[in-house]
């Protein structure tokens, strides 16, 4: 029964969403977008790669356990794929050295291409959900790059024209600049390798990303985007701030991170200042410098309401080195010590089982709007990994109809730990904070199928943002 009445909620959900998406304004995205190069791994290339590099899979091996976070060179690289592989996990690692990322490439072709950063993919979900118009940041738009964005009328992307700024559809919009592939090496549930006698078997579908991206990874800024959020400012109620992730150190310029982000973030800060309605949510990816981590959360918190992240990040963030979703009080308490260091209005906690909100009382939005827009950013991410595409309005409402979902059973486990912890509640997920706020948790409804792992998150980010209207 339970069951049942979750999937009456996700319906109602996109229900609430159609109706309310009029009122909405438009959406703008950045900073990160580039050309996902797709590696399909299975255990046979994987195995026919190892043994073709015996000396750097012998080293990378003695580094599995604990590997650099960076590829200098071929060892860095393949020391990551085996620490991925064997936990079924997920990472991104920048390639310092353009040599190793060819020895790569050569090594493991790029099997397709598709849209990439979480930017670029986030627009192309707001686009097939409807915002009136989203407006997404590309520092390189080549040919090859502009295909990639639906070629919808609400994407705009800004080009110089006549000395000012206009808006081009993504199939007039190209220009003769680089192509910025990253690859995303995919691998499947039991997906294994064996080196040393030992069989490694990944327990979950996912990817390794690497990347010798220079310009994002530096936050280039199109001045062309600046002219059009400077047009557009009036009309945007939502700025989503993403890619901050890419920063490193310092720059052959002598520039560094910090310079790079008074740039990037001064700009957000300039616009908010002109539309004090439009609404900023950071989302936080995987930051292996602590030094950078700790520095952009306490800048980019400074310009935005909201901020979204795993579980993972939330626990590295604050230090904890614990899990913190065994405890359902400690968990609310971790999210609200980090909400009141960043003096941010709510955090979102989203996994792959279960979606946690935590607001103040001041928020734009009340709880049950939180929750809606939980579910539509996880029907979102879900219409994506069960066909590979972005859904529509439609779509989503497809698919809940059509039982191609299953409720994670690891998500009503939490909403029972939930349940005990705080009590019945208000209505299903929600509770009100004894801190002040409220809590929201709304468990997951997953794909019975997996066609693409790549751009989940990002499509529920794309999908809660867009679905919170107050």
């Amino acid at each position: 029964m339970v069951e049942v009445e979750w999937y009456r909620l996700y319906r109602e959900s996109v229900v609430n969403f159609q109706s309310r998406l009029p009122e909405s304004g438009g959406v703008a995205v950045a900073y990160n977008t580039n050309i996902d190069g797709i590696i399909d791994l299975d255990s046979e290339r994987i195995q026919r790669f190892l043994e073709s590099q015996p000396e750097v899979a012998n080293d990378a091996y003695d580094r599995k356990d604990s590997p650099p976070g960076r590829v200098d060179g071929p060892v860095d690289f393949v020391a990551g794929l085996m620490h991925f592989v064997e936990r079924g996990s997920g990472g991104e690692y920048m390639v310092h050295d353009e040599d190793t990322y060819d020895w790569i490439v050569s090594n493991l072709p790029i099997d397709a291409h598709r849209m990439g950063g979480n930017a670029g993919i986030m627009a192309n979900a707001l686009s097939m959900l409807g915002a009136r118009f989203v407006i997404p940041h590309a520092v390189q738009m080549p040919e090859a790059q502009a295909r990639l964005f639906l070629d919808r009328e609400n994407v705009l992307l800004p080009v110089k024209e006549d000395g000012g700024v206009a808006f081009r559809s993504p199939s007039t919009a190209s220009r003769p600049e680089r192509e910025l592939v990253h690859l995303i090496l995919e691998y499947k549930e039991g997906t294994s390798f064996t080196w040393r006698g030992s069989t490694m078997a990944s327990p979950r579908n996912n990817r390794y990303i690497v990347n010798a991206d220079d310009y994002n990874g530096r936050i280039v800024i199109d001045p062309s985007f600046v002219g059009g959020i400077d047009q557009k400012i009036g009309e945007i109620d939502k700025f989503i701030l993403t890619g901050l992730h890419m920063l490193k150190r310092e720059y052959p310029d002598g520039a560094t991170y910090l310079d790079r982000l008074e740039e990037a973030l001064g700009l957000v800060r300039g616009w908010r200042s002109r539309n004090p309605d439009m609404r900023v949510h950071f989302e936080l990816a995987d930051i292996q410098d602590e030094v950078i981590r700790k520095d952009v959360l306490k800048m980019a918190c400074e310009v935005s309401d909201s901020v979204g992240m795993n579980e993972d990040e939330l626990e590295t963030a604050l230090g904890t080195g614990e899990l913190l979703s065994s405890r359902p009080e400690r968990l609310v308490e971790g999210m609200g010590d980090f909400m009141s260091r960043g003096g941010i209005r709510k955090l979102l906690l989203h996994s792959k089982d279960f979606v946690v909100s935590l607001i103040t009382d001041d928020y734009p939005a009340g709880p049950d709007v939180i929750r809606g827009s939980n579910m539509v950013g996880t029907l979102c991410s879900q219409y994506r990994a069960f066909c590979g595409n972005f859904g529509g309005q439609a779509e989503l409402l497809e698919l809940v109809d059509s039982r191609s979902l299953k409720a994670s059973s690891e998500g009503l486990e939490m909403l029972g730990r939930f349940e005990g912890a705080f009590g019945a509640g208000r209505g299903p997920g929600i509770w009100e904070n004894r801190e002040g706020g409220w809590i929201i948790l709304t468990p997951t409804l997953l794909s019975v199928k997996t066609l693409n792992t790549v751009g989940l998150g990002d499509c529920l980010t794309a999908g809660t943002v867009l679905s919170e209207i107050a």
